[in-house]
């Protein structure tokens, strides 16, 4: 079994991705000199984030005959025995190593979207997984990081200081039942960095801008209920709308708009929020969370 067989089947790859995949391998194995980039660039995947292993990667691009989404994909994948051997010494069981990286899964259904290839064309997402900062516990993952807006949030948080994040990954329906149960799971995970008994989880979204809650996410509906989680401390304007493929399967250009497709309640109420005028945007808050309940909903 190839090792891009052996790592895909898990995660959940499809057969046309592990032939399209295997056959970039392949490509790679018979290019001169490409595997001494992959080795390159996987000492620095690595370490902590910052190092930039995708520009040491970017050369083996003019010796392959293959996307470079289908390059990047198939160099995390070959990058997965190491990290598994490292989540196995750290005492991390081969069910979060598993679960944690089906991320791939995702990132492979976005490029397919988007391209129509299997890749990925956010190789760059990936360091946090590798750097063992961030893991998928239940339906979110959650990361550690530096507090990054200048905003302190109470007396609890300033600019610099180590938070836990999290991050809604594009793998199915946002249910309450689904969050509740991730924040209990990183409860119990991050134990040793609660606050009073506490768990405070930063988020930096567009799920939770303001001017979409009972617009674009009509009341009552899964996102508006995450929306609502969170005690806010900053919104912007996104000026490149980079959400929007998110939900249209497509990188924006302003004069595509008007032929967006409207298939869904989603894409009809965003498309219409945009052709109104409007900006997309994001927003910044925290999650506070005792164990059992949010303590944070919003009226």
């Amino acid at each position: 079994m190839s090792i891009i067989r052996k790592f895909a089947e898990p995660l959940g790859f499809d057969t046309r991705a592990i032939k399209e995949l295997t056959d970039c391998y392949e490509k790679i194995l018979a290019a001169p000199g490409a595997l001494d980039i992959i080795y390159e660039a996987q000492e620095l995947l690595f370490l902590k984030e910052g190092t930039d292993f995708h520009a040491a990667l970017s050369p083996i691009y003019e010796k392959v005959d293959a996307s470079p989404y289908e390059i990047d994909m198939v160099f995390l994948l070959l990058s997965l025995p190491s990290l598994k051997y490292i989540y196995r010494a750290r005492g991390y069981s081969d069910e979060l190593f598993y679960r944690t990286m089906r991320d791939l899964l995702y990132k492979l259904n976005e490029c397919r979207d988007v391209y129509g290839i299997s890749g990925t064309f956010v190789a760059h997402w990936n360091q946090k997984f590798f750097t063992c900062e961030r893991f998928a516990l239940g339906r979110l993952q959650f990361e550690t990081r530096a507090y990054p807006i200048k905003e302190p949030f109470r007396d609890i948080y300033k600019p610099g200081d180590t938070v836990i994040g999290c991050h809604i990954p594009s793998c199915g329906p946002l249910t309450e039942e689904a969050v509740l149960d991730s924040l209990k799971q990183a409860y119990e995970f991050f134990s040793d960095r609660l606050i009073d008994g506490k768990l405070y989880v930063y988020c930096h979204s567009w799920l939770m801008y303001p001017p979409y809650i009972g617009t674009v996410f009509s009341e009552g509906s899964n996102t508006y209920k995450f929306a609502k989680l969170f005690e806010l401390i900053k919104t912007e304007e996104d000026e490149n709308y980079g959400d929007y493929f998110r939900v249209f399967n497509r990188m924006f250009k302003p004069e595509e708009l008007a032929d967006a497709p409207d298939d869904t309640g989603l894409r009809r109420r965003l498309k219409k929020f945009l052709l109104d005028g409007n900006k997309m945007g994001e927003a910044y808050g925290f999650i506070e969370f005792d164990g059992e309940k949010v303590l944070t909903v919003q009226k």
